[in-house]
């Protein structure tokens, strides 16, 4: 028999187990943490910067690679990720809560994946088209189905159409909405409802919290939690059907797209949108 490297199947080893979504994640963090995390082409590498500046366990700024582009490493995600952390538990978020996002592609999708991993939320993120006019009642029906803690919109005028569905919907008010964008309005009293991103982290880091005890239950088995619910399209019934995945079959998937002994999870986890 040939050398093992010429066969054409090799034996990965036994298949590990680890059905906490964090433990996953956190492989990029500690064996890459100055790696890139993720990279999005159509962001400028100052979106968000006052999210990043950050420090490693040596004291010093983590390293600009010089992109022109948006481009963070795993302590730079996960710095900025504990500064959302804080905010939405100075808000009065709780773990375990229901997180719905209506936000196109780009760092904050992501920011807010890694949030919600450690705050062990049920991430549902959907469609922005939802917001429009012709499927008005479709979002309405998915936010009485889903009855959010926190929602999240890109936009102002997002987040006026959203309030108004939110009340319209008859469902108790989610504990915290926030917008990305920075704009504010006093328009109609609702403004002191809605937050920013930049806003939420800021009153975060005036809000100490114990984030040590926020990672280790992070850590925790917990196979059978609904950690995603993705909706299908609703095309052949008019009505999207929601299809939620636990936390065991997420992290299965993550280890078998890594299973060998060669690698190790998150090793060179790159996130480009």
């Amino acid at each position: 028999m040939g050398e093992i490297e010429n066969l054409a199947e090799v034996y990965g080893g036994p298949h590990r187990c680890r059905p906490s979504l964090f433990l996953q994640i956190e492989e990029g963090l500690k064996i890459n943490p100055h790696g890139k995390a993720v990279v999005v082409a159509h962001q400028a590498s100052t979106h968000l910067a006052e999210l990043v500046r950050v420090q490693d366990a040596t004291g010093q700024p983590d390293r600009d690679d010089g992109s022109v582009c948006l481009s963070w490493t795993f302590t730079q995600l996960h710095g900025a990720a504990m500064g959302v952390v804080a905010g939405m538990v100075a808000s009065g978020v709780k773990p375990g809560s229901t997180i719905v996002t209506l936000i196109p592609n780009g760092v904050e999708s992501l920011l807010l994946l890694w949030v919600s991993t450690i705050m062990r939320f049920t991430l549902a993120p959907l469609d922005v088209g939802a917001l429009t006019e012709a499927r008005h009642e479709e979002l309405l029906a998915l936010l009485q189905t889903l009855k959010p803690d926190v929602v999240v919109v890109q936009s102002l005028d997002d987040a006026k159409k959203m309030e108004l569905l939110l009340r319209e919907s008859g469902i108790p008010l989610p504990q915290l909405r926030f917008q990305l964008d920075s704009g504010v309005s006093t328009q109609n009293g609702w403004q002191s409802e809605w937050k920013t991103l930049t806003s939420l982290v800021q009153e975060g880091s005036e809000y100490d919290i114990d984030q040590q005890s926020f990672l280790d239950r992070a850590r925790s088995y917990e196979p059978d939690r609904i950690a995603l619910i993705m909706f299908t399209s609703g095309t052949s019934s008019g009505k999207p059907k929601g299809c939620p995945r636990h936390v065991g079959s997420i992290s299965q998937a993550m280890e078998i797209q890594v299973w060998g002994p060669k690698y190790g999870v998150g090793t060179n986890m790159l996130f480009s949108r």
